[in-house]
């Protein structure tokens, strides 16, 4: 796994173009996580350095407004089962 950063370029100024983006991608190349859009570069690297300094700290939580939290399946924004594998 590695984190990428870059340069949004898509968008207007006030949605986020021209900021700096971080994302997580898998040994295959595919996206597995990503985060907002920052205007400094610098506090891009730093919310990565957060992430990097977690590992296996943080806890999973169930999301209480979900009607079913059974992995692999996901629940929509009004609790809704919205898929499965």
């Amino acid at each position: 796994m590695y984190f990428e950063i870059y340069r949004q370029t898509r968008g207007t100024p006030s949605t986020g173009k021209g900021q700096w983006r971080w994302r997580l991608r898998a040994g295959n190349h595919e996206t597995i996580a990503s985060g907002e859009s920052y205007v400094n570069k610098s506090d891009c690297l730093h919310v990565i350095r957060l992430i990097k300094n977690v590992q296996g700290e943080a806890p999973v939580k169930r999301d209480l407004n979900c009607a079913v939290w059974d992995w692999p399946t996901s629940c929509s924004t009004n609790g809704q089962l919205a898929g499965s594998t």
